[in-house]
């Protein structure tokens, strides 16, 4: 698996418009802490998934990093997951297939 931060250029996109981009660019998975994202964007039809957490803090995501690969390893083309800090991972939803 590998990890790659976005280029600085992307942040001013808008959601969809970064969902977008990161699928012509190739990218299957974002990683993000924008818990309204599952609400405001339809995966369906889309190469791309999408994780969230709760909060970009290093120590938090430190703690739940082998359930983070995991949900990366499993999660199907299409949904979004939401993952706690207790590491369940309380949201499933949008799959395509």
């Amino acid at each position: 698996m590998d990890a790659t931060a976005f280029p600085n250029a992307w942040k001013q996109l808008a959601d969809g418009s970064l969902l977008d981009r990161m699928e012509q660019d190739g990218y299957e998975i974002l990683v993000t802490t924008d818990k309204n994202m599952p609400y405001q964007q339809v995966l369906t039809g889309r190469r791309i998934s999408v994780v969230v957490v709760s909060s970009a803090d290093r120590k938090r995501i430190s703690v739940i990093a082998a359930h983070l690969a995991a949900i990366i390893d499993d999660i199907m083309i299409g949904q979004f997951s939401l993952l706690g800090f207790d590491g369940r991972l309380t949201l499933g939803i949008g799959t395509s297939s």
